[in-house]
């Protein structure tokens, strides 16, 4: 028997990297699926190096709710300090000027997330996060989720759950009525990000591509919604 743990993924900021270097830290247009499993491996209180295998699995769809706006922080660190006090570069040696990097983030996004997968296995994911052992993020630590975060575990086939019954939040005259989706799909076209994690060689994670379904829908304006505590009514929940 299978069951889907949904959430749903909003907050000031958001940023979903897929192989960015330490200068540009770059976000995805949606959440990626292993900052998805992390945020669960994390709420189970697995270590960083445990194998994440099971969580990968887990069939994963994504509707956009509201896109957001990207946001670019531009960050110097070092300039000014006594030489004692530098930072050091990766070679070991005193940097003379100020290190630059630019983190980008989503402003005012909104995803909603189905995971679905074994009936024990996603019970025992919305225990834990239920109470986590450490505190997910959307992300980056620096992005934490707004409530509701967990809408409850549910019957509901995730894909007409997300397109058919579960209302959107966004404001209609904001953003129009189109929807987009991502959905887990061996027959869909690979994303061009190796976004799947693979089994670990030591401390070291492996990532591959994951076919994924895409497509974009117009939707009535009484699907959508500016409230997300509505939400969790909607679902088929089970006991």
């Amino acid at each position: 028997m299978t069951a889907t743990l949904v959430l749903h993924l909003h907050g000031p900021l958001q940023a979903w990297g897929a192989g960015s270097r330490f200068d540009s830290r770059n976000t995805e247009d949606v959440p990626t699926k292993s900052a998805i499993v992390g945020v669960l491996a994390a709420a189970l209180a697995r270590p960083r190096h445990s194998d994440v295998c099971d969580l990968a699995a887990l069939h994963m769809a994504t509707r956009v709710d509201r896109p957001g706006l990207r946001l670019r922080d531009y960050h110097t660190v070092g300039a000014g300090y006594p030489t004692r006090q530098r930072l050091l570069t990766a070679e070991g040696k005193i940097a003379k000027r100020a290190i630059v990097t630019e983190r980008f983030y989503l402003a005012d996004a909104a995803f909603t997330v189905a995971l679905t997968g074994d009936d024990d296995v996603v019970r025992e994911l919305s225990r834990a996060l239920a109470r986590p052992r450490w505190a997910p993020y959307l992300g980056r630590r620096a992005c934490p989720p707004a409530e509701p975060f967990v809408l409850g575990v549910t019957t509901d086939e995730p894909v007409a759950l997300l397109e058919h019954r579960l209302p959107v939040v966004r404001r209609v005259r904001a953003g129009g009525t189109t929807v987009r989706f991502h959905v887990d799909d061996p027959s869909g076209s690979h994303r061009p990000l190796r976004d799947r994690p693979g089994e670990r060689s030591g401390v070291w994670a492996s990532y591959t591509t994951r076919p994924v379904r895409e497509w974009a829908t117009a939707l009535p304006a009484e699907r959508f919604t500016d409230d997300p505590f509505t939400l969790p009514a909607y679902l088929a929940t089970v006991p």
